[in-house]
Formats: structure tokens, sequence, C-alpha cells
């Protein structure tokens, strides 16, 4: 008998052990994702306007120019959801084609108030993406950076199959494609090729011949066919027309240079071509030979990436910049019907109750509600000049730092209404940080004892970098460029006559500071510096964590003895105990797509910012108690809408008195029959 309680208790403590959950190896859990962002494509379907922004793909009423008009960044119908920067769009109604990252979504677009994801396939290529989709008959080419062309088989969109890899040579980087008439054309970034390739076969392109610039270091991005005529973008330079009679010989028949161009599309007689930092071009191209710039669409600056005619309008994806809606009925005057800014890239953030401020990569700021931490939106927009790489909150206010866009301040008393007190003040600045009447910035020191009347007092070179406060009247900058890189501690009790009083590793670039009492964090490259500043003047460095080669960080602070960082392009998220200076572990991570720019840490959740989106996190402490499906993707489809909520549970009683009795009961009787 004692032989078989020892078994059955044996057993039952093993049991136990496998139903635990493993603490050990708990990471950074997903609580919830805002993932409007840049817009890099664009098409329309019967009225309807289909936008990449960030990681998902947001859906307009554009059916009559009333709509257009009064059409902003609120008004979007309905969204699809990727997970991932989405790259390119392609519509074959009823279906919508979406290439993001690291997968190829199908969608139903039949309903644009209600699509949903039909299917999807995720690229079983790692760290590279997914850039561009073509569809021709019951095939789609996925263009896949560093990798070649991708085949996928779709003659039953509810169950794509994955087919051969085409590799190409040179750098086999492919970047837009275009298919027409049994044929592939496949523009190539760094090798300035153009690919063709015979489809008569689908699932076996066979390549036919190739077109080349010879321009050393120069891209083609984008590519489109009409008649015998490839007309090719050359990346930042101009249009190249091609005579593709034979395949196998193509040959230049005339180009159009000094032209920062970057996509292309053909309608009827005219070729639109997406322009940087202008809008975009419409090239009459009714004698190829002779093709010439016919009209201009202006008034939209910024990376503008996809474009999209139609023949009365002309819809341009501004990337961070937002999108746009032409006129051009008249190719050769198109006008400007309306731009809705998108969420471009998040370059800073700050957490304040229960609302996210985001800074944007270009224009603007951003107020996020994050009542459903689960389901953040947008729910203000502050329209100010500058890429916002700083942001800080100072009781209700919330000043921001405008590379190109000087010294912002905002009331947001009424998160959901700011209010602009100035905007665009004087130096352009990376850096902010406010101290009751008093500002610092990148620049210097601005007085705002007069919050309608700032002025600077005093500026000084060494305040070129991020800004953290040390203790009164002194305060730490982390230079990484300018004149003075390095660690600067500066004695501000005159704010008339700032004075440095001790530089840390003097020429050493320093991208980030935070501080916690005494102690500081630095972020250099990829390594994470831990110094004890007790004495301002006699800095002791604690410890250095190193990440050569897989980790550069860019964003970090520090609360309570532990430190959050934010880069990439591995393990974004890295989190740090510092609560014994001898011993600093990493104690958590958080492995999310691409490279974090920001982090901020408040009331027990990590915002983290990236250019496709902002994510919320949950540190290990509270993850320890979560379940969250890995298997799933932290995400469950909506059979209808094709949107994606993240599914946060308690984990389950799995071990209770009750149990373990009903354990040994079972057990007891196995082992008394056998």
């Amino acid at each position: 008998m004692h032989d078989i309680l020892t078994k059955i208790t044996a057993t039952t403590l093993f049991i136990i052990f496998l139903l635990m959950p493993c603490s050990s190896s708990a990471e950074i859990q997903i609580a919830g994702h805002m993932p409007n962002g840049p817009s890099f494509d664009i098409v329309e379907d019967n009225g309807y306007l289909y936008v990449a922004q960030g990681s998902e793909v947001r859906v307009y009423d554009v059916t009559n120019p009333e709509k257009i008009k009064d059409l902003t960044w609120k008004n979007y119908i309905s969204k699809i959801y990727a997970g991932e920067s989405v790259k390119s769009l392609y519509i074959q109604h009823p279906c919508l084609h979406i290439g993001y990252a690291t997968g190829y979504i199908i969608a139903d677009i039949r309903d644009p108030f209600k699509p949903f994801i039909i299917s999807s396939l995720k690229s079983p290529y790692e760290r590279t993406e997914i850039r561009d989709v073509e569809v021709y008959g019951n095939y789609a080419y996925l263009t896949v950076y560093n990798e070649g062309i991708q085949i996928v088989d779709i003659s039953d969109v509810s169950n794509p199959k994955l087919g051969k890899i085409v590799t190409m040579t040179g750098y086999n980087r492919p970047w837009r494609a275009f298919a027409a008439d049994g044929y592939l054309y496949v523009s190539r970034e760094t090798d300035n090729i153009l690919d063709i390739f015979d489809i008569s076969d689908p699932k076996n392109p066979k390549f036919v011949g190739n077109y080349t610039a010879n321009s050393k270091g120069d891209s083609f991005s984008g590519v489109a066919v009409k008649g015998n005529y490839a007309y090719v973008v050359e990346y930042h330079n101009g249009i190249r027309v091609v005579n593709i009679s034979d395949k196998s010989n193509p040959v230049e028949v005339t180009k159009l240079m000094n032209i920062d161009a970057n996509d292309i599309k053909i309608h009827g007689n005219y070729a639109y071509i997406s322009v940087r930092y202008q809008g975009f071009n419409v090239i009459d191209i009714s004698n190829p030979k002779n093709s010439f710039i016919a009209g201009k669409g202006a008034d939209i600056q910024g990376y503008i990436e996809g474009i999209f005619p139609t023949g009365d309008y002309t819809f341009l994806a501004g990337e961070s910049m937002g999108f746009g809606i032409y006129d051009t009925s008249n190719p050769k005057q198109p006008v400007l019907l309306t731009k809705v800014p998108v969420v471009g890239g998040v370059d800073s953030v700050v957490a304040k109750d229960d609302h996210v401020f985001i800074g944007a990569h270009n224009d603007g700021m951003w107020v996020i509600d994050t009542h459903d931490k689960e389901n953040p939106i947008e729910s203000a927009f502050i329209e100010t000049p500058g890429r916002f790489s700083d942001l800080s909150i100072q009781d209700n206010y919330l000043f921001g730092a405008g590379e190109w866009g000087g010294l912002n301040m905002i009331d947001i008393t009424d998160p959901k209404k700011p209010v602009t007190v100035f905007v665009d003040y004087m130096d352009n600045i990376g850096a902010v940080l406010p101290d009751g009447n008093y500002i610092y910035t990148s620049a210097g020191i601005v007085d705002i004892h007069n919050k309608y009347s700032p002025r600077y007092i005093s500026r000084d070179l060494h305040f070129d970098g991020r800004l953290a406060k040390l203790k009164d009247n002194i305060i730490l900058v982390a230079a990484y460029k300018g004149k003075y890189p390095g660690l600067h501690v500066i004695d501000v009790s005159k704010k008339t006559n700032p004075v440095v009083i001790k530089t840390y590793d003097s020429g050493k670039p320093f991208y980030d500071v935070s501080v916690d009492n005494n102690i500081v964090a630095v972020l250099n490259e990829n390594n994470i510096i831990f110094i004890d500043f007790t004495d301002e003047k006699n800095p002791k460095k604690i410890d250095e964590i190193s990440y050569k080669g897989e980790w550069t960080g860019h964003s970090i602070i520090l609360n309570e003895n532990i430190a959050y960082a934010a880069g990439g392009p591995l393990e974004s998220i890295k989190v740090f105990d510092f609560s014994n200076p001898s011993n600093i572990t990493q104690i958590d991570s958080g492995s999310l797509w691409g490279t974090y720019n920001c982090i901020d840490y408040h009331e027990g959740i990590i915002y983290a910012g990236n250019k496709f989106g902002l994510s919320l996190l949950y540190p290990e402490d509270i993850s320890k108690e979560l379940i969250i499906s890995k298997s799933e993707n932290f995400i469950n489809d909506d059979e209808r809408t094709g949107q994606k909520s993240l599914s946060i549970k308690k984990a389950p009683g799995i071990i209770t008195p009750i149990s373990i009795i009903a354990i040994y009961y079972f057990l007891g009787k196995y082992y008394l029959k056998h």
C-alpha cells in the first residue's frame, strides 16, 4: 500500500508541474494595438476607397463629390486589420488583395461597410518583407525583398497555396510588378533592371529578357505597360519609355528625367506618376516616343507612394502626410479636392490618464483614447508642422518638439478638444523638457511665464540632444550629433547662463537618457549603459549591456527600478531590473515586428510606437497572470467585419484543492486495479 501511495503522490506532483504555468519564459504580452500609420498604397472600386494605413486598410465612401469634399480622418466606414505594415493593394472584384510585411490577405469587399478576411498566408521568409501584389488570373505574384517572386495559387480564394519562388539575379530585390497579355514585368531595386517573364504557364514563369539603364546604385521602383511599351520608373530620377515588342531585347526609346518619381499607373492615354515632395505628374503617352508632361498635381508634400487614377479622380498615397484626392477629369489641370491626414508614423509617445499623445513622423500630433486598452482609437488631431521626435506633459499642457517645426504648446485640459497655445516657435528642435515656467529644448531654454509669448533666454549647442532632469537645476543631455556628442551635465540654476559642469564620455554618441533617483540609463548604439549619478560631478558606470549586431536602442524610460527600452530589429522591447545595481538583468522582452522608435510607461502599461502604429503592452509582472493564445496570434477574427480584437483573459484556476483530490482519486483507482 505504501508503494501505491508513493506512486500516486509522485504522479500527482508531476501532473501539477505540467499544469502549472511557466513564468520563467513569460514575455511581454500585447494589450492592444492602434495600427493606423503611413499610407503606402491606395485603390478605388465602385465608389469606395481602400487606403493602406499602417497595419490596416481603411475604407472610405467616395461615391459622390459631396462625400469627397467632406472627407476627414474620422470618416472611414470600415477597416481590415493586417497586423503589420501594409505596402500593397490590388483590386480584383469582389476581392481586395493585401500585401503586408510578412503576409498576404484576401478580403471580400462586396459590402464595403462590412469587408471580411477570406483567407491569409504568412510569408515563409524571415527578416524580409512583401512589397507588392500583382494578380493575374488565378495566380498572385508577391514581390519579396531579398527573396524574389513568390507565386500563390488563388484559384480557391478561401485556400490560397504557396507555389514556387522565382529568385532573381543581382541583389534580388523586386519592387513593383505588372502583369498583362501573358507576361509579368518586375522592377528591381538597386540593380536598376526590369525583368520580363512569360507566364503563359502562370505557376512556372519563364524568364525571357530584361532591360537595364546601366545606372549603378539606382533603382527601378515601378512599371506599367500599354501595348508594346513599358513605362519604367527610375526611383528619384524619372521615367524611361521602353519598346518591348521584342521581349527578349527591350529597347529604350525616350526618357523624361529630373522627376522625383516613385509609382506609376496608366489610364487611357495618360500615365500617372507619383512624385515625392510634390504630388504627381500626368504624362501624355499617346505617342510613346514623344511622351511629355501634360499636367501636375501638387500640394501634398512628403514621401509620395502609391497612385490610382480612375478618369474623373486620381487618388494619391502621401505616406506619412496622409492621402489626397484630385479631380483629374481634365488631366492637364489636376485640382486637389481634399487631403486627409493619417498617423504618419509614431516618432514619440507620452501617456496621461486614459489618453496617449503621439508625435507623428511628418506633421501633427495625435490624441489616442485608451479607455478600452484592447481597442485604442484616435480621438483628435493637432495640426502642427514638424517631425515630432519628442513629447512631454506638464500639468494640462502638452509640449512637442518639431525637428523642422519648432516648439509647440497645447492645452489638453480636454484631451478630445486640444487647444493650441502656440505652435512652431523659433528654432527647429528635437527634444523638449518642461520645468515650471521654463522649457528646456535641444536649442536652449525658453521662458513661458507668459504662455502666449514664449521667448528664448539662452541658447547653447550642448543642449543638442535628448533631455532628462537629474535634480533641481541639474539636467542631462544625451547628445548624439552636432558639435558636442556625449552625455552633458548642465547646471541650469541661472537660466540665462547655463553651465556645463561635466561631460561623460565626450565624443561618444548617446541617443536617449532617463533618470530614476540617482541612477541614469543611456543608449549608445547597441549598448545600454547604467550610471550612478549620486555625485553629478563624478558619475560612475555601474554596468553596460551590449547587443552588437542584434539590437540598436532608440528610446528608454526608467520607472521604480525597472528600465523599459525600445529599439530593434530583434527583441524590439527590452525590460531590465536594476534594483540591485551590481546585478542588472534583463527580465522581459517583446519581439514585435520592426524597429520601435519610442516608449513610455504609465500605470501598468508600456506604450511603444514605430512607423506602423502604437502598441500597448503588459510587462512581465502582469503578463504572468494572463493567458493569450499564441496559436491564434492573439487575435480573433469577426466573420462579418474582418476586424480583429485582442483577447486578454485571466489565467484560469487550473490547480485547485478539488482538482488535486480528483487526481488522487483517479490515480488511486488506476494503481489499485493494475
